[in-house]
This record gives C-alpha cells, sequence and structure tokens, in this order.
C-alpha cells in the first residue's frame, strides 16, 4: 500500500501495476501473515473489468489459466500457493470464504491456516 491509499485502492493499483488489468473488486478472499519477513498479504476476489491484462515493469509475463492448468512448479511463493488452493477448492464447492493463515518459515514447516464462512 501507499501512504494514503485503501487496502482496496491498493489492490487495484497493484493489479493494474503487475497485470495491467482493471478491475472491480467484490469482497475478501484471504489473508496471509507472513511474520518472518514482515509481511501480510490480503488477497481479494475481483472482476476484470474488460479482457485486457499485460506484463508491466515488475512482470515478466502474464497469462490467464483454467484450474487444471496452472503451472504450480512456476509459481514463486509458498503464500500463492496456499490461496490458489483455497479458492480452487471454494470454486469447485460454488461458496467462498474468507481465509486467514500464517506462513512459517520453510524449516518450522507448519501452516497455520482457519477459514471462516461468510453469509
Amino acid at each position: 500500500m501507499e501512504n494514503g491509499e485503501t487496502v482496496e485502492q491498493g489492490a487495484i493499483r497493484e493489479t493494474l501495476e503487475e497485470c495491467g488489468a482493471e478491475v472491480n473488486i467484490t469482497s475478501l478472499f484471504a489473508v496471509y501473515s507472513l511474520p518472518h519477513i514482515s509481511q501480510v498479504y490480503m488477497m481479494f476476489c475481483a472482476n476484470m473489468r474488460d479482457a485486457h491484462f499485460s506484463g508491466g515493469g515488475e512482470t515478466l509475463e502474464v497469462k490467464l489459466f483454467r484450474h487444471d492448468a496452472i503451472p504450480w512448479n512456476a509459481l514463486a511463493f509458498r503464500v500463492i500457493h496456499a490461496i490458489m488452493n483455497h479458492y480452487i477448492t471454494d470454486f469447485a464447492h460454488n461458496n467462498f470464504s474468507i481465509h486467514i493463515g500464517t506462513i512459517l518459515p520453510p524449516s518450522d514447516e507448519l501452516l497455520s491456516s482457519h477459514t471462516y464462512t461468510t453469509r
């Protein structure tokens, strides 16, 4: 987030910067803490405003994938793996919840995660 920016504004800006896509946020989806690197990830569900997307100054390549074609080995961060797994499960059940978790250093190997169902 930038100074003076809401989390939603930051997510919209980051999506535009990273993916060249303009989106409308529909809901909060996940909050993950990574205390060992002092980061918090807040992920939102959103709809693309149009079919335009592209790489930018911070992104080498941008593609859309069907769930069964996600290149899991190419995803760089464990937090993205965790959040994508939640999304695919929620999508399959057509029931989206808010997921809260913690990613610890690889040496600790414990992944804490909680799901809160919203109505």
